[in-house]
C-alpha cells in the first residue's frame, strides 16, 4: 500500500508552488471592497489533491450588505483573464502561472442559518474537513479518490452522478480508515444512511441509494448526486479488491476501451464552454439515443459511454440487427369500453383483439439498427447538444 500511495501524493515543491499562487491572487482579493477574507477550499486546501493535481478554488467572502456578489467578484478580477460560469451564483474561473483556479463568491456566515446559497457554506464544510481529517486519514481520502476514479464513479457532476471529493472525506472519517471504508461499502444493502438517523431531510434529497448527513448542514444530503448505478458500481470494484491479493490494479488509471460484441459505436463532440454543462448535454444524448432504440423495439444487450476523452464515444449491442417491418402496437385493455371504442373509430377495421387487449398492426419506422441510430442522431434534440456526432465505422 505504501508504493500505491507514493504514486498518489504529491511532489512537495508542486504542492508549495500552488500554496504560493492561491496566496497571491487570495492577497489581491483581500484588497478588494466588500471582502471581509478570501478561503482557500478544493483539495489542494485540505490536503487531500491527487499528485498532478494542483487546481485551486478560492472562496471570496463578502459582507452581507454588498448587493451583487457576482458582478464585485468579476471586477475584482478584472487583471485577469476569466471565464464567467453561469450557476445558482455565478462564479470565475481562469488560469494563471499554470494552475486552473475558481474564485467563487460567497456571503460571509458564521451560521448555517445565514446561509442564501449552498456554496455560502463552502468555507465551513473546508474548516471541517481540516479539524477532523488526521494526515493518516488524508491519505486515505487520496486513495479513495483514486480508487473510484479507477471505478469511473468519481465526481458529483451531473454528467457523473458519483462521489464527490467531499462524500469521500466524510465517509473516510465516518469509517476512520481506507480498508474499513472498502468493507463497509462491499456490506451495503441500499439504501444506506450514514450520520444522524434523527435528522428530517427533504423527501426529494433521500430518494437515491445512499444519505449522508452533511456535518455542517443536517438537513442536507451530501450524497444526493450520487445514482444507483454508481454506489452499485463502487460496490461491485471494493467486493473484487476485497477478493484480490494483489491490490495495485485497482488504483491504475486505464485506457478506455471497447467491451468485445457486435457493438455499434457512435462518436460524439461536445460543445465547447463548460466541462459538466457540455457533457451532461451529451448524457441527455446517449439517455435519448437508448431510448430511442428501446422505443423502436430493439432489444439493448449491452450500452455504455465514455465521457473522459475530448470525442465522447457511445456504443450499443443489440439482439437483433432486423427487427420485422411490422409489429402489433397495444391498445387499451378490453375493460375499458370508452377507450376501446374509440380505438376502434380510430383504426376501423385494423384495430383487433388479442387476448385481453386490442392491438393494431403497425409498420416499423426503422426496422434495421443502422438505420434507427442515422435517425436519431441527426434529429434536432442530438444536433442541439453537441458539435459533432457520427457512427463510427468497423
Amino acid at each position: 500500500m505504501n508504493d500505491i500511495l507514493a504514486q498518489l501524493i504529491p511532489e512537495k515543491e508542486k504542492q508549495a508552488q500552488a500554496q504560493a499562487v492561491t496566496q497571491e491572487i487570495i492577497a489581491h482579493l483581500e484588497q478588494q471592497e466588500g471582502v471581509v477574507e478570501c478561503i482557500a477550499g478544493g483539495s489542494c486546501a485540505k490536503g487531500t489533491n491527487l499528485k498532478n493535481n494542483f487546481d485551486i478554488d478560492i472562496f471570496v467572502r463578502y459582507k452581507p450588505s454588498v448587493k451583487d456578489y457576482s458582478r464585485n467578484l468579476e471586477k475584482a478580477l478584472s487583471p485577469f483573464q476569466t471565464e464567467r460560469v453561469r450557476a445558482s451564483r455565478d462564479y470565475f474561473m481562469f488560469t494563471y502561472k499554470g494552475h486552473e483556479i475558481e474564485c467563487i463568491p460567497v456571503k460571509y456566515i458564521t451560521s448555517v442559518s445565514e446561509a442564501e446559497n449552498s456554496t455560502d457554506l463552502s468555507p465551513l464544510h473546508v474548516a471541517w474537513a481540516k479539524a477532523h481529517l488526521s494526515s493518516e486519514q488524508a491519505n486515505d481520502v487520496r486513495k479513495a479518490k483514486q480508487f473510484c476514479r479507477v471505478a469511473h464513479v468519481y465526481g458529483a457532476e451531473s454528467y457523473r452522478k458519483g462521489f464527490s471529493g467531499h462524500v469521500l472525506e466524510i465517509l473516510i472519517i465516518h469509517h476512520t480508515t481506507f480498508d474499513h471504508f472498502i468493507q463497509a461499502v462491499s456490506e451495503w444493502t441500499f439504501p444506506v444512511h450514514i450520520g444522524d438517523a434523527s435528522k428530517k431531510l427533504n423527501p426529494s434529497k433521500t430518494a437515491g441509494p445512499l444519505v449522508v448527513v452533511d456535518p455542517i448542514d443536517p438537513e442536507r444530503n451530501a450524497a444526493a448526486a450520487v445514482s444507483f448505478q454508481q454506489a452499485k458500481q463502487l460496490q461491485k470494484q471494493a467486493r473484487a479488491y476485497l477478493a484480490q491479493e494483489e491490490k495495485e490494479a485497482f488504483f491504475v488509471l486505464q485506457p478506455f476501451t471497447l467491451p468485445e460484441g457486435n457493438l455499434h459505436v457512435v462518436e460524439c463532440t461536445p460543445l465547447e464552454g463548460n466541462k459538466d454543462i457540455a457533457l451532461t448535454k451529451v448524457l441527455k444524448v446517449y439517455e435519448w439515443i437508448t431510448r430511442g432504440l428501446e422505443e423502436e423495439g430493439f432489444s439493448i444487450r449491452t450500452q455504455g459511454w465514455n465521457p473522459e476523452t475530448p470525442t465522447t464515444t457511445m456504443y450499443w449491442e443489440v439482439e437483433e440487427e432486423k427487427l420485422p417491418s411490422t409489429y402489433y402496437r397495444q391498445g387499451p385493455h378490453i375493460d375499458q369500453k370508452e377507450a376501446v371504442q374509440s380505438f376502434k373509430e380510430k383504426h376501423q377495421e385494423r384495430a383487433e383483439q388479442q387476448g385481453d387487449y386490442y392491438v393494431v398492426l403497425e409498420k416499423r419506422k426503422h426496422p434495421h439498427i443502422r438505420d434507427c441510430l442515422t435517425h436519431l442522431i441527426n434529429t434536432s434534440y442530438t444536433q442541439e447538444r453537441c458539435i459533432d456526432i457520427f457512427i463510427k465505422e468497423d
